[in-house]
């Protein structure tokens, strides 16, 4: 189990970014 929460925290840490980076761009237009 250990392992596999530290694989998907990376994963959930990288979509939370492009969705950042998703609602700036939108913003920017």
């Amino acid at each position: 189990m250990g392992r596999r929460t530290q694989q998907a925290l990376p994963a959930m840490t990288v979509v939370h970014r492009k969705q950042k980076h998703a609602t700036k761009t939108i913003e920017e237009m």
